[in-house]
């Protein structure tokens, strides 16, 4: 289990605990279950937050009788928590060599304070900018006598992708251990029973990957992650930047949920990001946008997912020390971008810059080394697993006569979901990924479903009776995608130009908005206002 002193309530994310009616917080989802009584009730909010965003937004669970601990609490042993203040945004303006040794050097004091006198060390090595950077960090910490132990880096995914072919080589280039994990359809099967029982189907089984494999690793070892890198660095969520975020709002793709218990569940969720608000009044769309981010996606998903590592060794996220995300935070958003992150690998070895990035296969800035055409871009075949080695299991599972009865979930429309994934075709409000990822959360929503009858628990629908007037307004679907969205999937390269030509004129923008605090750089390629 996670040492809880890795972590203080000022971290971005903090190892998951759940509350009961007997008013305990507890680090398994499934003891807090077990203290929940004999006839516990969906928690439509909760529901409705899996289905629109695959992951649990603010304190929800699927059951109305358990909670997670807030984000940037402190909750004692038993009671209510203790909110935290969540640090400012601001608007330095440094050139991006300043910014990449500072965040190096900050980076580097929250590796050595969770790290030192460890002598195991693990690192998921993706291959990525974040995961290069840690490695590095990594690297450098253990030429100068720093570390105990040789770090090693593990890959998990396909043997001919993009992430293990140059998360290997980012290893040999600093001379590390490196471990390869297979990943196949199998383990789908594994994860929709680890996410059952250890986190009350909470997130999409596809989502923890190849996670279990750390628990067979040394107790007292530690595992990092840099899942945090991408929002904290380079301000950047599912390839959004800070600055294109919209507010949160509750819209499914795919009507899984009764009518009433959307209706409620959105209901809910509106007052929760209000909550969240409240909590830092009178600061610009983007912060709280940024907030959202953390508070619901990043805490949500990579923080509940890779949370089962913490059940057999320590587990850490670095980018998640206030004195790191506090530092980029208080960066004009316009400079946090690619530059800052190249030039501190470039302070570590020039090859980083060069390697290809998984995602693009390009270097992330100048000119490209070591590229491989045909490498898969994708380290999974989630979608054909789905739908060929593992359906029979999964759709024993998902059985929509089950979903009618439990009296929250649309059965017609999980029937509709069974043939869409069949066929391989998919609605126009749906991205191909999302059809493999629901029909997988479902079968896990089963799953846990089934454990608690196992444990003597029924689950019942909650209370979805709202005045009609609060309810109706705030339920939205999600809208299909116009033509030329459609047009623009099929065409990668010139989306990825107007992508790049939005962002500039969203940044130049924000020079003028948000005016910075110190004078420009003219290294930087951003105008002053």
């Amino acid at each position: 289990m996670v040492e809880r002193d890795l972590t203080t309530s000022r971290h971005l994310v903090q190892t998951p605990r759940y509350q009961s009616l007997d008013g305990i917080w507890r680090n398994d989802y499934s003891t807090a279950l077990a203290a929940s009584g004999d006839r516990i009730t969906w928690s439509p909010a909760g529901l409705m937050s899996v289905a629109c965003f695959f992951y649990p937004c603010a304190n929800r669970t699927l059951t109305a009788e358990i909670s997670r601990q807030p984000w940037m609490s402190e909750a004692p042993p038993r009671g209510d928590v203790r909110y935290e203040d969540i640090p400012p945004h601001g608007l330095q303006w440094l050139d991006a060599e300043r910014i990449a040794a500072e965040l190096r050097s900050r980076l580097e004091a929250e590796l050595l304070r969770v790290c030192r006198n460890r002598r195991h060390i693990y690192l998921m090595l993706s291959g990525g900018l974040d995961s290069r950077i840690i490695a590095a960090a990594l690297s450098e910490a253990y030429r100068r006598g720093e570390l105990e132990g040789k770090p090693v880096g593990v890959t998990w995914g396909l043997p001919d992708s993009r992430d293990v072919v140059y998360g290997k080589e980012v290893a040999r280039i600093l001379g590390l251990e490196w471990i390869h994990v297979p990943l196949s359809a199998i383990d789908i099967v594994d994860n929709v029973e680890t996410v059952a029982k250890h986190l009350g189907g909470l997130i999409p089984a596809l989502d923890i990957h190849r996670a279990m494999w750390f628990h067979q690793v040394e107790p007292d070892a530690i595992v990092l992650a840099g899942s945090y890198g991408d929002s904290v660095g380079r301000a950047e969520y599912s390839g959004r930047t800070v600055l294109e975020l919209e507010p949160y709002s509750p819209q499914q793709a795919f009507p899984l949920l009764e009518t009433k218990v959307a209706l409620a569940g959105t209901a809910a969720l509106i007052e929760d990001f209000a909550a969240l608000r409240a909590r830092t009044p009178a600061q610009p769309e983007y912060v709280y946008c940024e907030h959202e981010q953390q508070c619901h996606y990043m805490r949500g998903l990579f923080g509940t997912g890779l949370s089962v590592v913490g059940r057999h060794c320590d587990f850490y996220q670095m980018f998640t020390d206030p004195s790191v995300y506090g530092f980029m935070w208080s960066i004009h958003p316009a400079l946090r971008t690619n530059e800052p992150y190249a030039c501190l690998l470039r302070s570590y070895n020039e090859k980083l810059v060069r390697l290809p990035w998984p995602r693009t296969n390009r270097a992330v800035m100048g000119r490209t080394e070591g590229a491989r055409r045909q490498l898969r871009p994708s380290y999974h075949d989630y979608d054909e697993w789905v739908r060929g080695p593992v359906y029979d299991q999964l759709r024993d599972l998902v059985d929509p006569i089950w979903f009618a009865q439990t009296g929250v979930f649309n059965s017609s429309a999980i029937e509709s979901l069974d043939q869409y994934l069949r066929s391989g075709s998919r609605p126009t409000t749906m991205t191909r990924s999302c059809i493999p990822r629901t029909y997988v959360w479902l079968a896990a929503v089963r799953r846990f479903a089934d454990l608690a009858k196992e444990r003597g628990v029924s689950l019942a629908p909650g209370n979805c009776e709202l005045e009609f007037e609060r309810a109706v307004d705030t339920i939205q679907t999600r809208r299909a995608f116009n033509p030329l969205r459609r047009w623009l999937h099929r065409h990668p390269t010139i989306r990825r130009w107007l992508k790049a030509a939005k962002v500039r004129r969203l940044r130049r923008a924000s020079v003028r908005r948000y005016p910075p605090t110190s004078p420009t750089d003219n290294s930087t390629r951003i105008p002053t206002p």
